[in-house]
C-alpha cells in the first residue's frame, strides 16, 4: 500500500476535527513542497518548460493566443488554452482536417475557441441531454431564467460550421464513435470515479500513436471537495505505468498560494501500446 493510500484510509479512521487538523497540516506540507520553485523558477516558468518537453513552442502558443486576444501571461487564463494554442500550430501533423472530441461542453466557451484554433479541424463535443437531472440540477440551472440564459449562451458559442453538438452521455461515447479515431481530446466532464476512468479508457480506445489527450482539473493528493477526486490522476498514472500514455503536468493556472492545486494533464498515447492492437 502506497504512503499516500495508507494516509487516505488512517484519515477515514480519525474523528472528525482531528481529520480537518491533519488534512490542513497536509494540505500546508504539500503547498510548501510543489508550489515553490525551485531557484528562480517560477510557476510560469514550469509551464513553459513543460510545453517544450512535448516539443511545443511557447512563443507559438504566444502568438496564437493574442490573435484571439488572449494573453499568455493572464494569471487566470486556464493553460488548456495555451496548450491547445501551441498544439495548433503543429495541426500540419495531423493533416488537413484533425479530428477534436471534447468531453463536457458547458457553455461551449471552450468549444468555440477550438473552432476558431482549427478552422479546418472537426469538433466533436458531447454533453448531457438539456431533460436529465443532473444536468438540470448542475451549475446553477435549476432556475428556469438561469437555465433558458446559459442554452442562450450556449447556442451562441456552438454556432460554428465545423462544431458538431451530441447531447448523451459519456458513457456511450464507445457506442456513438466505434471505429473512428481523433487526433485531441478534451476530458472536462464528470471528475469523479467511475465516470471520470470510464472517460479516460474509452478515449484511449479512439487515440492513435501520438494522438494528445487532455485531462482538466486533476488533482495528486486527497481534498474533502466533493466535485473532485484523484481518480484521474490515479487512472492517467497506471496507464503510464503500462506503458500506454505519457504523461505532462501543468498546473492549471500558475499562479502561488493556492489551497488546492489543480494541473491540466497532457497525454500523448505511445506507439507501443500494445493493449490496443491485441
Amino acid at each position: 500500500m502506497s504512503i499516500k493510500h495508507f494516509y487516505r484510509k488512517c484519515l477515514k479512521m480519525m474523528p472528525s476535527p482531528l481529520q480537518r487538523f491533519l488534512n490542513g497540516a497536509y494540505q500546508g506540507l504539500k503547498k510548501q513542497r510543489i508550489q515553490q520553485p525551485s531557484g528562480d523558477q517560477s510557476h510560469l516558468e514550469q509551464n513553459r518548460r513543460a510545453l517544450e518537453q512535448l516539443g511545443l513552442s511557447p512563443l507559438s502558443a504566444t502568438r496564437k493566443l493574442k490573435e484571439l486576444g488572449l494573453e499568455f501571461d493572464d494569471p487566470k487564463l486556464s493553460w488548456h488554452y495555451h496548450i491547445f494554442a501551441a498544439l495548433a500550430e503543429r495541426s500540419f501533423d495531423f493533416g488537413a482536417c484533425p479530428r477534436i472530441l471534447e468531453i463536457g461542453t458547458f457553455d461551449g466557451r471552450f468549444t468555440r475557441y477550438l473552432s476558431l484554433l482549427f478552422p479546418h479541424g472537426q469538433i466533436f463535443t458531447l454533453d448531457l441531454p438539456d431533460s436529465s437531472r443532473e444536468f438540470r440540477l448542475s451549475y446553477n440551472r435549476r432556475k428556469k431564467s438561469n437555465f433558458d440564459s446559459f442554452l442562450k449562451r450556449r447556442t451562441g458559442n456552438l454556432d460554428q460550421p465545423n462544431i458538431t453538438f451530441i447531447q448523451v452521455s459519456s458513457s456511450e461515447i464507445p457506442k456513438i464513435f466505434e471505429g473512428q479515431v481523433f487526433d485531441f481530446i478534451w476530458i472536462d466532464g464528470d471528475h469523479l470515479d467511475p465516470q471520470v476512468s470510464a472517460d479516460i479508457r474509452n478515449s484511449l480506445s479512439l487515440m492513435t500513436a501520438g494522438s494528445y489527450m487532455l485531462n482538466d482539473d486533476v488533482i495528486t493528493e486527497p481534498t474533502s471537495a466533493k466535485n473532485i477526486s484523484e481518480a484521474a490522476h490515479e487512472t492517467l498514472q497506471e496507464l503510464q505505468r503500462d506503458g500506454r500514455l505519457e504523461n505532462v503536468f501543468f498546473l492549471k493556472r500558475p499562479t502561488p498560494g493556492q489551497d488546492l492545486l489543480k494541473f491540466v494533464v497532457v497525454s500523448r498515447k505511445l506507439p507501443g501500446d500494445l493493449a490496443a492492437t491485441a
